[in-house]
C-alpha cells in the first residue's frame, strides 16, 4: 500500500503546472468558506499520483483504454492518503485513494491491446 501526505508546497507546484489556483486548494481562509472547510488536494493531482504509483508497481498503462473516476470525498492537505491497487483480472484494475478511513477517489481502469506504435515500458536494468 502506498501512502502520501500532500503538503502546501505540493499544492503550489501543482497549481503552477496545471494553472488551477482555486483558493479552495491554496488558501486556508478562503477554504473555510467552502464545503470542505479546509484546503483540499486537487483531485487530478491525487489521481496522477495514484496512476504513477500503479505504473511503478508494474501496471501496464500503455494498454489503458478507459478510465472512469469518481471523486467522492475531499482529501485535506496534510492528511494521509493511502492507495489500494486491486487488479481483478488482466483487463481491469481499481485504484482507491482513501483518507480518514473513507474512499475519496475511486478509479476504474479498463485495458485492451497495446495500440500499434506504443512501445512497452522497458524493464528496469
Amino acid at each position: 500500500m502506498h501512502r502520501r501526505r500532500f503538503a502546501p508546497a505540493d499544492q503550489l507546484l501543482f497549481a503552477a503546472l496545471s494553472g488551477d489556483s482555486n483558493l479552495m486548494h491554496m488558501d486556508a481562509l478562503a477554504a473555510r468558506r467552502t464545503q470542505a472547510g479546509v484546503p483540499v488536494v486537487h483531485g487530478i493531482h491525487a489521481l496522477l499520483w495514484a496512476l504513477d504509483r500503479a505504473a511503478s508497481d508494474g501496471l501496464d498503462l500503455g494498454r489503458l483504454q478507459q478510465l472512469k473516476v469518481q471523486f467522492a470525498k475531499f482529501i485535506p492537505v496534510g492528511r494521509e492518503a493511502t492507495l489500494d491497487i486491486s487488479q481483478p483480472g488482466p483487463a481491469s484494475a481499481r485504484l482507491t485513494i482513501n483518507t480518514g478511513g473513507l474512499a475519496a477517489i475511486v478509479a476504474l481502469l479498463r485495458f485492451g491491446e497495446r495500440p500499434s506504435g506504443v512501445a512497452a515500458r522497458p524493464s528496469p536494468a
